[in-house]
């Protein structure tokens, strides 16, 4: 506990460990307002009041059309009718929805929504040729769409926005897309200064306390993975609370995108992806503390400890989106799975196509690269043993 306590201290005693934590906080609230603002843009109820205007000017072309046209070309009169048809029975649909909408009855909007989803989806397929090479992406989304109000209605839920303002969704959207690089920044940052505080003119102070280096190791590396979960952790509460306070609480049983090992879209509530989003999570950060040790011991410095963290971490975890030649090797890099939320969802797989990354190769990568680090600081640190016991014999003998 008192070495706890003391890693604690040395954690708030500089500001400049400080600073990053407010920074994330504040980023999160930065990114709950735009949120907000995007509301009405990005609205179920804004969609379809922009449709309704789209609707009224295809109907009065369409009615121009046929006041135009021979009344002897009966091919062309039939298709402009049944497109005149469609567009007031869509445009009459949504007038419900909106109503449904308006009642805050949302278990019957969300109902009429994916019956018109179905209903457009019908259409769709009748006119596949119309679509060439981009129906079968259509068939796809709307199917998607059609099982995500289904699932809603089913579930008794109030769909949040596409950029989500409501505590659950809200909190599992900052661990999905902003914490994987924010937080891994943050712990590089702040352990690589606790780290390397452990030297002095290149030389470890622990020497002079008589210690076991692998008892060290351990013991930094439990405490560092304790602090860090305990940040990793308050920061996601945090979120969820803001949103909270402000909007909804929402529902862990909301809907979350999920793409199978071939790429097949589906819904899951996002209670079942929590579990092993955080086993993962939780082991990725053991191993990239682990990495920071083994890097402040090589180069004994805060600032190029720091450094090269950043470009070992982050820079495989970015260069995996960006290099080939990563990608077909993404699944071996254990940093990659910081990403926890997009690994368990496959939505890292569905970004990056060739790679294979998930849940048991994540637990494998990691584990094998912390064995990995544990055997260089044990051999790193045997030599550096060794030199220093040989110098003091020569000392003694030398007196």
């Amino acid at each position: 506990m008192m070495e706890v306590m003391l890693f604690i201290k040395k954690l708030l005693r500089s500001r400049l460990n400080v600073m990053p934590l407010l920074i994330l906080l504040l980023s999160i609230a930065t990114i709950l307002f735009l949120n907000y603002k995007s509301i009405d843009y990005f609205s179920l109820k804004n969609t379809l009041i922009e449709e309704n205007v789209k609707f009224d000017k295809d109907i009065v072309e369409i009615n121009s059309l046929i006041d135009g046209q021979d009344e002897t070309n009966e091919q062309i009169n039939s298709i402009d009718q049944e497109n005149l048809i469609n567009a007031k029975d869509l445009k009459e649909k949504n007038k419900k929805i909106l109503n449904a909408l308006e009642q805050k009855n949302y278990q019957e909007a969300y109902t009429m929504m994916a019956n018109k989803i179905s209903n457009t989806s019908s259409i769709v397929e009748g006119n596949s040729k119309f679509y060439g090479s981009s129906y079968q992406e259509i068939m796809e989304a709307l199917k998607r769409d059609e099982k995500f109000y289904n699932y809603l209605s089913a579930h008794k839920l109030k769909a949040d926005n596409i950029q989500p303002v409501f505590g659950a969704t809200f909190m599992f959207s900052i661990w999905n897309e902003y914490m994987p690089f924010l937080f891994t920044f943050l712990i590089i940052f702040i352990l690589s200064q606790i780290f390397a505080s452990a030297f002095h003119d290149k030389l470890m102070i622990y020497r002079l306390i008589p210690d076991n280096y692998f008892k060290r190791f351990i013991r930094n590396t439990a405490i560092g993975s304790l602090i860090s979960s305990t940040i990793f952790f308050l920061t996601l509460i945090f979120a969820y609370i803001l949103a909270s306070l402000f909007f909804d609480k929402g529902s862990f049983n909301y809907p979350i995108l999920i793409y199978s090992e071939k790429l097949a879209a589906s819904w899951i509530a996002m209670s079942r992806l929590i579990s092993n989003a955080l086993i993962l999570q939780l082991v990725s950060i053991i191993t990239v503390i682990s990495t920071i040790y083994l890097i402040a011991m090589v180069f004994k410095d805060k600032m190029l400890t720091m450094f090269v963290a950043l470009i070992v971490i982050l820079g495989s975890m970015s260069l995996s989106y960006i290099l080939v030649p990563l990608q077909k090797v993404a699944h071996l890099i254990p940093y990659n799975y910081m990403q926890s939320v997009a690994v368990v969802t496959g939505q890292i797989n569905n970004q990056i196509e060739i790679s294979h990354l998930n849940f048991n190769s994540g637990i494998l990568s990691n584990i094998f690269c912390i064995l990995i680090i544990v055997a260089v600081i044990f051999i790193i640190e045997f030599k550096r043993s060794s030199k220093l016991s040989n110098f003091k014999g020569v000392k003694d003998k030398s007196l």
